[in-house]
This record gives C-alpha cells, sequence and structure tokens, in this order.
C-alpha cells in the first residue's frame, strides 16, 4: 500500500521541478545568463528524470499489488454473493414447485364446482 510519506515525496519532487522551470522561465535575467542556467539545469534534468521515474515504476507496483489484493477480496465476495443468490433461488423454486403441486392436488381431488 502507497503510504502518505511516499506520496508526500513524490509531490514535493515533482513540485520543486515545476517550481524550478517556472522560475527559470520568469527570472529577470538577460537572455544569455537564462540560457546558462537552462543549461545548466538541463544537464541534470535526466537525473531528475530517472528519480521520479523510479518513483512512478515504485507506486504503480505498489498500486498493483494493492489492486490485486483488492481485486482478489471483491472477487470472493462476488463469488459467495453468486452462491448464496443460487441457493436462495433453488430454494424459492423447490417451495414454489411444493406450492404448486400442493394445488394442483387438491383440485384434482376436490370436485368440480364449475359443473354445478
Amino acid at each position: 500500500m502507497t503510504s502518505s510519506r511516499d506520496k508526500f515525496w513524490s509531490g514535493v519532487l515533482l513540485g520543486a521541478t515545476a517550481g524550478a522551470i517556472a522560475a527559470l522561465l520568469t527570472a529577470p535575467r538577460r537572455g544569455k545568463e537564462t540560457r546558462v542556467v537552462l543549461q545548466q539545469s538541463l544537464e541534470h534534468l535526466p537525473e531528475v528524470t530517472a528519480e521520479v521515474a523510479e518513483k512512478v515504476q515504485e507506486q504503480a507496483e505498489r498500486l498493483g499489488v494493492v489492486a490485486g489484493d483488492r481485486w482478489g477480496t471483491v472477487r470472493g465476495r462476488l463469488q459467495q454473493a453468486w452462491r448464496s443468490g443460487v441457493a436462495a433461488a433453488k430454494q424459492e423454486w423447490q417451495t414454489t414447485t411444493i406450492a404448486a403441486e400442493s394445488v394442483s392436488e387438491r383440485e384434482s381431488s376436490s370436485p368440480d364446482q364449475s359443473a354445478s
């Protein structure tokens, strides 16, 4: 299960990256200075990207495990509900069949009152 701490640090990392990019683009520097800073930032981009990708992969793996566990639980509940529904339907069928047979027997054993 993904912990709140992992979510927090992933958010911090992504927020810091987005903030750094926004700061560079809005900084009041001359063009050449901004290009130098951007170049330096771009040199670190593969490292930051690798860290973010690693965190995303870890989160995806955890999510897969959690989803698998939850699917197993849901699947078990659905199977139990299905079995209960089938059992209830069989019980209802038997009750209805017995009642219908009883009515049929009473009708066939009693004299026909519609002939009078």
